[in-house]
């Protein structure tokens, strides 16, 4: 999920979009307010790890990797 770019959230699947021409924020609602909360959260916290993430939230990662923003 992308912060604000002209206007609105986006969300695309990398693995089946590389080029990011279907956005799915709004047919995707649910994953999309997901990662919205978890990008809050993140972007909060003053220190960030990917290691205590990994701990404390790999059904995050999980998904992140299921969309092809991570491997």
């Amino acid at each position: 999920m992308k912060g604000r770019r002209g206007g609105g959230y986006q969300l695309y699947n990398l693995k089946k979009d590389t080029h990011e021409l279907n956005n799915l924020y709004d047919s995707e609602k649910e994953v999309a307010e997901f990662f919205k909360s978890k990008m809050n959260t993140i972007l909060s916290l003053s220190h960030y790890s990917r290691e205590k993430l990994e701990e404390e939230d790999e059904e995050a990662l999980e998904l992140l990797r299921s969309l092809g923003y991570i491997q």
